[in-house]
């Protein structure tokens, strides 16, 4: 499912005036919403478009009861609009994973798995933001410096990240849409194994089933020298 993030707020708020006009008040129900999402991830211009629509709204009540307790209702420089637009990216990145992800089976409804998604990637956005505030409280004036370690190589830095990169592209290809969402929540929002699983809506073990998955896969993949076996 291919979405810009680019003009979201404007499309979300046209569409929903045009929506109200034309006097929908119905609610859905969670199966309504499950046929929305397989509509919208098959490709679908127009059930990609309601499901926006339809998530919105709970990813903006989600941060902004996030915000309340913020002064001015901001983090750093990120307002509700920006979370908004930093979710719905965190969304749809890796082909949507953590929306193919949603499993009915577990009986959490969507509503309440898109709410607890958008909750994890708030607390993400907080630790880099506390994060950034204790290195800018670190920092040294270089006058007043010592004695410093020396600097990371470089060439090994770019080495590092370019494996990183490699391997990671290699776990996308090979793992299921599961997978990809326990790859995405543990390895790139920094989620531990229960909130994970509560944003997955699974057990503890399954959580570590897929991370011992993922190991294992890329384990192989260093193995046979940082290169997919098949073309």
């Amino acid at each position: 499912m291919v979405l810009s993030p680019l003009g979201l707020v404007a499309l979300v708020a046209v569409m929903m005036a045009a929506l109200f006009s034309a006097g929908l008040t119905a609610l859905p129900t969670n199966a309504d919403d499950v046929a929305l999402l397989r509509a919208a991830l098959e490709g679908r211009a127009a059930a990609r478009n309601r499901l926006v629509v339809r998530l919105a709204p709970v990813v903006r009540a989600r941060l902004r009861r996030a915000l309340c307790n913020w002064p001015g209702g901001r983090l750093g420089a990120h307002d509700v609009d920006d979370l908004t637009h930093l979710t719905w990216c965190r969304l749809l990145e890796h082909d949507a994973a953590r929306l193919r992800a949603y499993d009915p089976a577990t009986g959490v409804s969507l509503v309440a798995y898109v709410s607890m998604v958008t909750q994890q990637l708030f607390l993400n956005v907080l630790e880099q933001h506390r994060a950034g505030k204790r290195a800018a409280a670190a920092t040294v004036d270089l006058e007043d410096a010592g004695d410093v370690p020396a600097p990371v190589d470089a060439g090994r830095a770019l080495e590092a990240r370019a494996d990183l990169e490699r391997v990671h592209g290699h776990l996308q290809r090979e793992l299921p849409e599961r997978g990809r969402a326990v790859l995405a929540l543990l390895y790139v929002d920094g989620l531990d194994v229960d909130q994970t699983a509560a944003a997955l809506g699974v057990n503890k073990q399954v959580v570590y089933n897929w991370q011992f998955k993922i190991r294992q896969l890329a384990r192989a993949f260093f193995e046979a020298g940082g290169e997919d076996a098949t073309p």
